[in-house]
């Protein structure tokens, strides 16, 4: 912006045209030409407002008119179907009403009637029950006041009082105790131990711990050698080979004899004896025996095959003293005592 001057009286003077954009504020002073033009357009200018302001004016009071007119209009529309629609509602809420009292009044007869229908079949029905009841109280008593049912009764009551005086109280799952002799039929399977203080009979008594007893005592008197296919002289089965072609490691009785016994006859199976954990003696399946110690006999020493062998090694004398049939040939050199 620039100011020019600082005067009213201040003159400033411009050579040629001055083109002004924005608006002049002030007094216009200056040639006459210049004078008159201002003059004459601000004149044009204010004429122009005031036609332009009667005309709007004029516009204004026709659209307040129309707006009026239209405002009227509408209200009195809108009354009408303020009317219109109150009548639709009181016709409808009338014809709702009735609809409804008439449905109520069917819904009510309808539960009356049910009602009578209930009371009638509960009446039926208690009447029935009650003969079946009286029809059936008679029939049972007929069926347990009988001969046969009262005589069964009192069995019954005899068996069980003689069983609770005689077991003491029935097995459970508990800790059970049993008076009297008790037979068992089938298989008797314990899984932790069996304590007795008197007897054990049974058959076959199959145990996978240890049988620990003061006496174990067979009655079986069956007597009889080990047999292939036949058990019944053993006593004490020491291992079940569990095949009826061959005999098992067991302990029996004979005919005036008690036996020992292994499933063959050959030199590689048979008895042995030990001291400690020391192997002092060895009877072979063939019935050749090994000692590891001396050879000690209290009477006479007999041979049935007259043969006595051996490598002599550590052999210093050999005495024939009490030995019946004595040798008539040495082979290989010591000292022969007769």
């Amino acid at each position: 912006s620039n100011k020019f001057g600082d005067d009213i009286s201040d003159v400033h003077q411009f050579t040629g045209s001055v083109e002004v954009s924005g608006s002049i504020i002030g007094n216009l002073i200056g040639t006459a030409s210049f004078a008159i033009n201002a003059q004459d357009y601000s004149a044009s200018i204010v004429s122009t407002i005031e036609n332009n302001s009667a005309s709007f004016a004029a516009d204004l009071t026709s659209l307040s008119s129309s707006l009026i007119f239209a405002s009227e209009s509408f209200s009195s529309s809108l009354s009408e179907l303020s009317a219109s629609v109150a009548d639709g509602l009181d016709l409808l809420s009338g014809s709702f009403s009735s609809s409804l009292s008439e449905t109520s009044a069917s819904i009510a007869a309808d539960l009356t009637s049910l009602s009578s229908s209930l009371i009638f079949v509960s009446e039926s029905f208690s009447s029935s029950l009650s003969s079946f009841s009286a029809s059936t109280n008679i029939s049972l008593n007929e069926k347990l006041n009988t001969s046969s049912f009262n005589a069964y009764t009192s069995s019954t009551d005899l068996r069980l009082d003689t069983l609770e005086s005689v077991t003491g109280s029935y097995a459970t799952t508990g800790s059970n105790v049993f008076i009297g002799d008790q037979n068992i039929s089938g298989s008797l399977n314990i899984s932790q131990s069996l304590t007795a203080s008197g007897n054990i009979t049974g058959g076959n008594l199959v145990t996978a711990g240890n049988l620990i007893g003061l006496q174990f005592r067979s009655t079986n008197t069956t007597l009889l050698a080990p047999t292939i296919g036949n058990t019944a002289g053993e006593r004490v089965r020491l291992y079940d080979f569990a095949n009826v072609a061959k005999t098992n490691y067991a302990i029996g009785v004979e005919s005036s004899a008690i036996w020992m016994g292994v499933d063959t006859n050959l030199e590689g199976q048979g008895f042995k004896w030990y001291g400690s954990n020391v192997q002092v003696a060895r009877l072979s399946g063939v019935g050749n025996l090994t000692i590891v110690g001396n050879f000690l006999a209290e009477a006479n020493i007999t041979s049935n095959t007259g043969v006595f062998t051996g490598n002599g090694s550590g052999l210093s004398q050999i005495s024939f003293n009490g030995i019946v049939d004595k040798p008539t040939l040495v082979s290989g050199s010591a000292q022969i005592d007769f």
